[in-house]
């Protein structure tokens, strides 16, 4: 189940959509999680 919900907030930042639930977590506002760091 962990590995899906790592998966998920992966799919979530690539696609640069919020990945935290407001109504579930008590966030002020929806926020993209993460950074991507390419190599170079």
């Amino acid at each position: 189940v962990e590995a899906i919900a790592f998966a998920w907030l992966a799919r979530q930042t690539m696609n640069h959509r919020p990945g935290n639930l407001p109504a579930v977590t008590g966030a002020e506002r929806a926020v993209i999680l993460g950074a991507i760091h390419l190599p170079g």
